[in-house]
């Protein structure tokens, strides 16, 4: 999972219950309900608690240090360690979508956009084919000829 796919998830848990997760609850009420949530009102975001590409977790901060008004969200990047809180060269956080992690900060897969795009063009070439098939070609002389033989027998 990416970090964008999980800021959805963070936001979804704000939408359903009017605030972010606390510090203490962290990225853990995605998945399981706090305490202080009623058990009919709760809404399950996640099954699980993602790791970073690298198998590590993601650090959650709320309040967020960059992001004062909602939450910070990062990971350790491939080494696992982070001196700056977020802020390494390798570290991927919610609050820079500069850095050269972009594919990390997707917020929709474009491999499904692209299919249905193709599919798309692939369905109107073949509709535009087969109404010029049937216009220009055999089928269409056919089908004159039918129409044609058609209305000639009713008079």
């Amino acid at each position: 999972m990416d970090l964008g796919a999980l800021e959805s998830g963070i936001r979804l848990f704000h939408s359903a219950h009017n605030r972010w997760p606390t510090q203490d609850e962290g990225l853990a009420a995605l998945v399981e309900r706090p305490g202080n949530i009623p058990e009919s009102a709760y809404r399950q975001q996640l099954r699980y608690v993602p790791k970073d590409p690298w198998g590590n977790d993601y650090v959650y901060r709320f309040p967020g240090i960059r992001n004062q008004e909602r939450f910070d969200l990062y990971c350790l990047g491939e080494d696992g360690l982070s001196k700056s809180g977020g802020n390494d060269r390798d570290d991927i956080n919610n609050w820079d979508e500069t850095r050269s992690w972009e594919r990390y900060y997707r917020r929709l897969p474009a491999a499904p956009l692209l299919f249905v795009s193709a599919l798309t063009v692939v369905g109107t070439l073949i509709v535009i084919l087969t109404l010029w098939t049937f216009k220009t070609g055999l089928l269409g002389a056919q089908w004159r000829r039918a129409m044609e033989g058609g209305s000639q027998e009713k008079d």
